[in-house]
């Protein structure tokens, strides 16, 4: 992009003395020039400047004659608006001698000289005036000229390539495409206006046909094969064609040889550096996977990845974006990568299920040790209200989604992502039997997810824990005293049963946990007033734990009304106290649990 001249902030008495230094100028070009400045872009469009003019036809011949003499001081000219160059497009202001400069100007004459069939040489730029001086110009060898024509790097610059002969072309960065372009056009018009085509297959014993073909065609190979015949043997072409052996036609053949020769040695060092990218790869993910507890520190796999990086030199920057695109990215519509960041490490695919069900496990004894001191210090009444935690299976659900991120990470961090547990499901189930029937591969999911709605299952299922298990294990924990006074009184009876109403195996027609609000199910059914009622009992209330129960047209009639207070537990029946009894007697004869 163009850098704004100094000239263009002058005040009109001081750009008045430049254009004096300059040369003779009219009233009319130096209003003109002053109009230019105070509209200064990097390209002005001519046609959108002159629209302002009170007289078009006299302003444009002046804005010509401006322009000739800027671009003879080296401070301005116009460029075309297109390629074919059929109309003035552009005004460019410079700063006098500027690379700016220069880079427009050759650029110009670049498209003129190709457009005629010719190339950019050294010479033609100079019988033009348009040769830069040798600061602004940078030699480069076939290799950069490659990569410019594939990646358009250093658009700024102007280059210079070096021939047959000593012969040298100039163009800038920008245009090295459009050069090679013109050339490939060029020789094929030339070889077949001026018979070359013949010759071309009479010294490689080729048909004509053949080697129109190839000529025609965008094959590299096929190329370099032409471009080398023409210059290897360009005396005999030129001395069976009467033609100078120093025609352009074998320099046009000798750029596109280099070039060729340097697109295709690049192609094979880029194969090469893929091989060696790729093999990297692989060493770092067979890292990943053999990983003894599954999940590789970050600190670790980073360390990995810089000595890949190292050892690739030049290379190791083109490691980092192939590793996440290929080894940390999921494929299109997946959500497992080869190499899932989880927790602040790196677990490898295969190793999801390895890790998850050992986790699960883990996690499943750890929260039935709390669960059961939770509910034990209920019971011996230290704990005054658990019903926050086992008011209700979404509660519960809550309540064990919590533990596990703040206990158990990794695990809540696959539990949360359910797309990747169920893709890692099915990878491990292909992986122990590629064979694997969709009827296989769904008994798998039925283990982590209701296959049904494709809904995870809730995390006291995937946890495989049951509260009323909970409570009995908690019970027995208890004094055979305490037992006894639990049974007599009814409230273990009563607790029992309002935990298997709430957390015991659904009845049939009800909901799935799947289905429901939340991901642990809301209250389903006839069942979602029994757990609102039975939460009283875990609030320190007591219930009816046996007995009749109300019809439900009267529960209706009493759904507005606060509840009344609770009903003792109906008292026991002689067989019932004897029955207790008898347990307690035979208790006795095991040694106690202390308090």
């Amino acid at each position: 992009m163009s850098v704004e001249p100094e000239y263009v902030r002058f005040e009109p008495k001081e750009r008045d003395e430049l254009l004096s230094q300059v040369g003779s100028f009219t009233p009319v070009e130096r209003t003109l020039f002053e109009r230019l400045c105070a509209v200064w872009q990097p390209r002005i469009d001519t046609e959108r400047f002159m629209k302002r003019s009170a007289s078009p036809e006299q302003e444009r011949s002046a804005l010509d004659r401006l322009m000739a003499k800027l671009r003879g001081a080296q401070l301005g000219l116009i460029v075309p608006a297109d390629e074919a160059a059929s109309q003035p497009g552009f005004i460019i202001l410079t700063s006098a001698g500027s690379l700016d400069f220069w880079r427009e100007l050759v650029g110009m004459e670049v498209g003129r000289c190709l457009r005629a069939g010719h190339l950019p040489s050294e010479q033609r730029l100079t019988d033009r005036n348009a040769l830069p001086p040798g600061y602004h110009v940078k030699d480069i060898s076939s290799t950069e000229l490659a990569a410019a024509y594939t990646t358009e790097t250093d658009g700024e610059l102007i280059y210079r390539i070096r021939l047959l002969d000593d012969v040298r072309i100039v163009f800038p960065a920008w245009s090295a495409k459009g050069l090679i372009t013109s050339t490939l056009n060029t020789i094929r018009v030339d070889t077949d206006e001026r018979g070359i085509t013949e010759e071309i297959a009479r010294v490689r014993n080729s048909s004509i046909h053949e080697t129109r073909e190839q000529l025609k065609s965008r094959a590299p190979d096929a190329w370099l094969a032409i471009s080398q015949t023409i210059v290897k043997e360009r005396k005999t072409i030129a001395f069976r064609k009467n033609i100078d052996d120093r025609d352009e036609i074998f320099q046009m053949a000798y750029l596109m040889m280099i070039f060729v020769e340097a697109q295709l040695g690049a192609a094979k060092r880029r194969i090469e550096s893929d091989e060696h990218i790729d093999a990297e790869l692989e060493t770092i993910v067979a890292a990943v996977a053999t990983t003894k507890d599954g999940l590789m520190p970050q600190d670790q796999f980073e360390l990995l990845v810089d000595q890949a990086t190292a050892r690739l030199g030049t290379e190791g920057v083109r490691l980092t974006s192939r590793l996440k695109e290929r080894v940390l990215t999921p494929r299109p519509r997946r959500a497992l990568a080869t190499v899932l960041y989880l927790h602040g490490g790196y677990l490898h695919c295969d190793s999801v299920i390895r890790v998850f069900n050992p986790a699960r496990v883990s996690a499943r004894d750890r929260l039935v040790r709390e669960y059961v001191d939770l509910i034990e210090a209920y019971l011996r009444g230290r704990q005054t209200d658990i019903s926050e935690v086992l008011g209700s299976r979404d509660q519960f659900n809550e309540d064990l989604r919590i533990r596990v991120e703040r206990a158990h990470p990794l695990l809540g961090e696959i539990i949360a992502r359910p797309q990747v547990l169920a893709e890692a499901v099915i990878r491990d189930a292909k992986q122990r039997n590629p064979a694997s029937t969709p009827d296989e591969l769904k008994a798998a999911l039925e283990r982590y997810f209701n296959v049904d709605s494709s809904q995870l299952r809730p995390i006291a299922d995937l946890l495989e824990l049951n509260v009323v298990e909970l409570f009995d294990s908690a019970y027995h924990r208890l004094s055979v005293l305490r037992q006894l006074l639990m049974r007599l009184s009814g409230r273990h009876e009563s607790l029992r049963n309002s935990y298997e109403r709430r957390f015991g195996p659904r009845r049939a027609g009800s909901r799935s946990p799947s289905s429901a609000p939340t991901e642990a199910g809301g209250p389903i059914g006839s069942t979602a007033g029994a757990e609102r009622n039975d939460a009283r009992e875990l609030a320190g209330t007591r219930v009816r734990g046996t007995g009749k129960r109300s019809s439900p047209a009267e529960q209706s009639r009493r759904a507005g009304r606060a509840p009344s207070a609770p009903q003792k537990p109906r008292p026991k029946s002689a067989k019932e106290i004897e029955a207790v009894w008898q347990e307690f007697g035979n208790a006795l004869h095991s040694k106690p649990k202390s308090e």
